[in-house]
């Protein structure tokens, strides 16, 4: 009798809904469906309609000496002293920022990384970021 108790309970929750829901459900239902039916019927028409485009095995080339020319025409007006001047400020922010969570010991510390940058390091940034 117990097993039945749930089954009442969802039967009167049924009958709360209205028949103008559940017939606005199946009408959606109905549209979805046909809208399906539609797509399979041009898809056999047109073997190209919607068909994804194939993915390409080589390798994009990059021209990087040109991206890097359109970034400096992209920037002549852009830096200028007091970007600089900013950039530099945000640096010291930053630095500081990491001494304080004692990501390095010192902020200057982060100088002394040159290439061997740690793998976190743009997580720092990242919180940093968050951090301002």
């Amino acid at each position: 009798m117990s097993a039945l108790t749930g089954t009442v309970g969802t039967l009167r929750k049924a009958e709360t809904v209205s028949m103008e829901a559940v017939e606005e459900d199946q009408s959606e239902e109905i549209e979805a469906l046909m809208s399906t039916f539609d797509i399979e019927d041009r898809q056999s028409i047109d073997l190209d309609y919607l068909r994804a485009p194939p993915e390409s095995a080589k390798q994009q080339k990059v021209d990087y000496a040109r991206f890097s020319e359109n970034l400096k025409k992209a920037s002549e007006n852009v830096v200028l002293i007091g970007t600089h001047e900013e950039y530099n400020r945000l640096w010291r922010q930053f630095k500081e920022f990491t001494a304080r969570l004692g990501y390095v010991k010192q902020p200057d510390d982060i100088e002394t990384y040159g290439k061997n940058v740690p793998a976190a390091f743009p997580q720092w940034i990242s919180i940093w970021i968050m951090d301002k």
